[in-house]
């Protein structure tokens, strides 16, 4: 996968299980912190707070465990784009041993809260979605 955004941190205790490998659930907070910072990097706090979002679908395959002080890299890919959602797709490496640990996916749709729908994307924010997408496609 050619990432559009890639963060990397060592695991810290809280996040593994008795034997020592980092807890399932764990993941999908790793894949938002990905997409919260990747959401920073292109469209702005201020821009930020003005597009509520949801998640619609969130998946994970697990390969291989990762423990405790080892470092992870997560590759975040937009995937696809759509009027009121987007796809992101990511990959999770152990830097220390160099291997895939998990693969996942998951759906965001544009929203607002107070009517509590969907809405579209905001076109700003939508164009720099489909830029990345444009830029793998090269």
């Amino acid at each position: 996968m050619n990432p559009t955004y890639s963060t990397k941190f060592r695991v810290p205790f809280g996040d593994v299980d008795m034997l020592g490998h980092v807890n399932n659930i764990r993941y999908l907070a790793y894949f938002e912190n990905a997409r919260t910072e990747h959401l920073f990097s292109i469209a702005g706090m201020g821009r930020f707070d003005e597009i509520g979002l949801i998640i619609a679908h969130a998946e994970i395959d697990y390969k291989s465990p990762a423990e405790f002080r080892d470092e992870l890299r997560i590759d975040l890919r937009t995937a696809s784009v759509g009027n009121s959602s987007w796809v992101y797709e990511y990959e999770v490496f152990n830097e220390t041993n160099s291997r895939l640990v998990a693969t996942g996916k998951t759906v965001q749709v544009a929203y607002d809260y107070k009517t509590e729908k969907s809405i579209p994307i905001p076109n700003e924010f939508r164009e720099k979605l489909l830029e990345e997408i444009a830029s793998l496609q090269k």
